[in-house]
C-alpha cells in the first residue's frame, strides 16, 4: 500500500524531503557481479570425480568394474554435464539481464518508505517482503537470483519505516539504496 498523507500539501512536502535524502547503496547487481558460479560448479566437480574413478578403475586391475557400472558412470557424467549447462545458462542469463537493464537505465526507480514489512524468520525458509510506493517485493536468502535477496534475519538492511530508493526490473531488485 502506498503511504498516503492527509493533504496534497503533505504529499508535496514528503516528496520534497525524500528527494533531499542522502542514500547509501547497500546492493548493486553490477558491483556484486555473478554470484552463483558455485551452483553449476558443484556438478562439474561431480563430473571430475567420476572421471577419476573411471580412470583408476581402467588402470588398476584390482578395481575393474562391470560394463553396467561403467555405463552407469557415463550416464551420470552426461546428466551432470546437462545439469551444469542448464544451471549456468539459467543463472548467468538472469544476472546479465538484470545487470544490463540497470546499466542501460531500463529499470524502474521506486522511492519511498518501507511499509508492510514481513521479515523472514531466522530459522525459516519463507519469503521476506515489503512494500514501497505501492510496489511489493519478496525475496529469500535461499532463492537463487541475481537480484537483492539478503533477509533481515541474516543481516539484510531492510526494516520497516526506512526510506529506500530501488531500481527494479519487475519484482527483481537490481540496486537498493537506503537513507540514513
Amino acid at each position: 500500500q502506498h503511504d498516503n498523507h492527509a493533504t496534497p500539501l503533505n504529499q508535496i512536502y514528503h516528496k520534497y524531503t525524500e528527494s533531499l535524502l542522502k542514500y547509501t547503496i547497500v546492493f548493486d547487481v553490477v558491483d556484486v557481479g555473478y554470484r552463483y558460479w558455485w551452483f553449476p560448479a558443484i556438478f562439474i566437480g561431480s563430473i571430475a570425480l567420476t572421471f577419476v574413478e573411471l580412470l583408476l578403475r581402467k588402470f588398476i586391475p584390482a578395481w575393474r568394474m562391470s560394463r553396467f557400472r561403467r555405463w552407469s558412470l557415463y550416464f551420470l557424467i552426461g546428466i551432470c554435464a546437462l545439469w551444469s549447462i542448464q544451471t549456468f545458462v539459467g543463472t548467468y542469463t538472469g544476472y546479465t539481464e538484470l545487470r544490463n537493464a540497470l546499466q542501460q537505465g531500463k529499470t524502474e526507480v521506486i522511492e519511498g518508505k518501507v511499509v508492510n514489512f514481513i521479515p523472514m524468520p531466522h530459522d525459516g525458509h519463507s519469503m521476506e517482503s515489503f512494500v514501497v510506493a505501492g510496489h511489493k517485493f519478496e525475496y529469500s536468502d535461499f532463492e537463487v537470483t541475481a537480484g537483492f535477496n539478503k533477509t533481515s534475519s541474516h543481516g539484510g538492511p531492510i526494516r520497516s519505516g526506512i526510506y529506500v530508493r530501488i531500481n527494479a526490473l519487475g519484482t527483481r531488485i537490481a540496486r537498493i539504496e537506503i537513507a540514513p
